[in-house]
């Protein structure tokens, strides 16, 4: 399990890949992932403690696998939500 000022500074990182202003120097590229099927499903965002809508087909960023007592991981959206989500609801897609 990751430490708040590590799960911090890796959403603190992928902001910065997201908003293209990422330096050669920083370090590797966060890959990205997308959440498979179609349609919308309700996953459980971590922030604010209740479900919430999400397209599927959504581009994410996986924060840690493994990240709860149940095995779900924690990924950051497009939609800057921060969601537990099973691991195999999520498919890599690389860095596009």
């Amino acid at each position: 399990m990751a430490t708040k000022k590590e799960l911090t500074n890796k959403i603190k990182k992928i902001a910065k890949q997201l908003s293209g202003d990422v330096k050669f120097d920083e370090g590797e590229l966060i890959p990205q992932h997308t959440i498979k099927g179609t349609g919308e499903s309700y996953f459980f965002d971590y922030v604010d403690r209740k479900f919430i809508k999400i397209a599927r087909g959504i581009e994410v960023f996986v924060v840690q696998n493994n990240f709860d007592i149940s095995g779900r991981s924690l990924v950051y959206t497009f939609n800057h939500d921060l969601i537990l989500i099973e691991p195999e609801e999520i498919q890599y897609i690389g860095f596009n």
